[in-house]
């Protein structure tokens, strides 16, 4: 479950376990996710610290900066973690009243 995969992200990240949880919520929070997403929270930020020379802690601190703005603009958790550009359009935000 969830604390399984915080503490995947924290023993891959280096983090402290209450960090790891942490940023697993604001995921969740920012990419409309639930609790069954975690290990694919964890997966992203891992899988894009390995394609980059950033590491976990430094994804983590990013994506606290942007996940919000980025989901809004209609990225996914994957395209915003990713050190390449998503490779489709994001799509359209909904119309403002």
């Amino acid at each position: 479950g969830a604390l399984a995969a915080s503490m995947d992200l924290a023993a891959a990240g280096q983090l402290n376990l209450a960090d790891a949880a942490a940023t697993t919520v604001q995921m969740m929070g920012s990419f409309g996710l639930g609790a069954g997403d975690a290990t694919r929270i964890a997966n992203a930020l891992a899988g894009a610290a390995n394609a980059s020379s950033a590491d976990v802690s430094d994804l983590t601190q990013a994506m606290s900066q942007c996940s919000a703005q980025a989901a809004l603009a209609g990225w996914s958790l994957e395209d915003t973690a990713s050190p390449r550009p998503p490779t489709r359009p994001p799509r359209p935000s909904p119309p403002t009243a």
